[in-house]
């Protein structure tokens, strides 16, 4: 496994949702452009996550919230999200060198009533 922590862009400030969703769609428009941790590739394992999937959801989604700041890797992360079949799916991604996304984990989205 490749150690991406190291390379994270460090943003001043977050990307609005709208500027990661277009800086998200974009880097992901070539696979080769997209890397997935071994936590997210366990999760989707048991989750029915295909890389077509996974690849679909970076593609076309949505980042509809504010970017989470984690203090400790000084990185933000970004939720994107997309209806797969019948289902909101959504995966954990940070940007890395404003070329590169490292995905962190998939997760099916819940709402609550």
């Amino acid at each position: 496994m490749i150690d991406m922590k190291s390379q994270v862009l460090k943003f001043e400030k977050p990307l609005s949702p709208e500027e990661a969703t277009n800086k998200i769609r974009e880097i992901a428009a070539e696979s080769g452009n997209v890397s997935v941790t071994t936590h997210a590739v366990e999760q989707m394992e048991s989750r029915g996550f295909t890389m077509r999937d996974l690849l679909e959801l970076l593609r076309n989604g949505y980042v509809d919230d504010n970017a989470q700041y984690n203090a400790e890797t000084q990185e933000y992360k970004y939720k994107i999200a997309r209806i797969v079949d019948t289902r909101t799916a959504a995966a954990i991604t940070v940007i890395i060198d404003n070329r590169r996304l490292l995905v962190i984990t998939v997760m099916w989205k819940i709402y609550d009533d």
